[in-house]
């Protein structure tokens, strides 16, 4: 094998070694080209080379990290700038919004105005989490009040002694003032109210008893209001019982409701009781008596044990003749309902429960239960 041959052999003279690299050409053909640097390395010269290489790596490596720690470092001063910069802000913003009190008075009277303020927004609030607040922060502020009631400035119910118990009596005005009545009225132009007056007993163990007035807007869907309740352990005096009532309803009827200032007037369609509640209302003969009946002037006969009304074409009662008491046994003394011109005929509606379904259809299914035929 020849020694110059192949440009590729490499030749051997000891330990020093002619040095040989491949370059890439750039030429289309990609042909590798053998170049003679001519470098002429011993070990020494190697190890020198070496050494030089770490060094400069080494170099490269410490700038590299000096600019790393001076960007770092740049970076983290911006950050703190930045940073001290919105603290500063916060700290002129929270100063601004703090609140300044020359006295404990009047930090004392701010925090009561802002529970106050709280309590009385839209929501539901437990008025009892609300007392104990109250109480935990007393101790703090001696001026806060320990009820809700005193806080919110509750009004408190006004109770009119009877004879034979109390009366509460809300009124017809307070009722529509808290209603929205502007549809209504542009479409009715007046207003016009049922009444309801009843007694019930309280419990069924109880000699309590209640007499509620309520009343209610026609031609609508709303729910009844209460307008005053009796309580007590008898039937109330009429005349006490309904005196407000007739007080307001004259007041109403002359003057009429005012509504955004504007005048309407003022009536009650019809009074709804049942029987018992109708005669001491009306101050007359209760249901079974000789002269009971409210549409006529019929006179009762007792035949078998009971009470019967036989004549069928006896004159009708009406509102006049009820105001002048044309039979006098029909009444007991004056109704209050008078006083405001109330029609104690025409507008007092008899209820089927008791004339019909508790009355005259229970007998009739116990005299079909008893029939044999003809």
């Amino acid at each position: 094998m020849e020694e110059n041959t192949n440009s590729s052999n490499l030749s051997s003279n000891g330990d020093n070694y002619n040095c040989a690299y491949f370059h890439e050409s750039q030429n289309e053909e990609n042909n590798i080209e053998r170049i003679d640097c001519g470098l002429d390395l011993s070990g020494s010269a190697v190890d020198s080379v070496d050494t030089t290489l770490s060094e400069i790596a080494s170099v490269q490596s410490d700038d590299n990290s000096d600019s790393i720690v001076s960007s770092q470092a740049e970076v983290q001063e911006d950050v703190d700038s930045i940073s001290s910069a919105e603290s500063n802000e916060e700290s002129d913003s929270s100063d601004e919004e703090q609140m300044h009190f020359t006295n404990e008075n009047e930090r004392a009277e701010y925090v009561r105005t802002a529970i106050e303020e709280w309590a009385r927004e839209p929501g539901k609030l437990s008025k009892k989490k609300l007392d104990n607040l109250l109480s935990k922060l007393h101790p703090v502020f001696p001026n806060l009040p320990l009820s809700y009631k005193t806080l919110l400035q509750t009004p408190g119910i006004n109770l009119i002694p009877v004879d034979s118990g109390k009366l509460w009596y809300k009124g017809i005005a307070f009722n529509l003032d808290s209603m929205d009545l502007q549809e209504y009225l542009a479409h009715f132009q007046e207003i016009v109210i049922d009444i309801n007056i009843d007694g019930l007993p309280l419990h069924k163990s109880s000699p309590v008893r209640f007499w509620p007035i309520l009343g209610r807007l026609v031609k609508t869907k709303n729910e009844p209001f209460i307008i005053a309740l009796f309580k007590g352990r008898v039937d109330p005096n009429v005349k006490d019982f309904l005196e407000p009532f007739v007080r307001e309803v004259g007041h109403l009827v002359r003057n009429g409701y005012i509504n955004n200032d504007n005048i309407y007037k003022f009536s009650i369609r019809h009074y709804i009781l049942d029987a018992p509640a109708r005669a001491k209302v009306k101050c007359c003969v209760e249901h079974g008596g000789y002269y009971a009946c409210e549409k006529c002037e019929v006179v009762g006969e007792w035949i078998d044990n009971r009470m019967t009304y036989v004549e069928l074409d006896a004159t009708l009662r009406t509102d006049e003749s009820f105001r002048d008491q044309k039979q006098p046994y029909h009444h007991k003394s004056c109704s209050p309902l008078l006083d405001i011109q109330a029609l104690l005929v025409s507008q007092f509606r008899l209820d089927g429960l008791h004339l019909i379904d508790l009355g005259v259809f229970k007998r009739f299914l116990l005299a079909l239960r008893k029939w044999n035929g003809p």
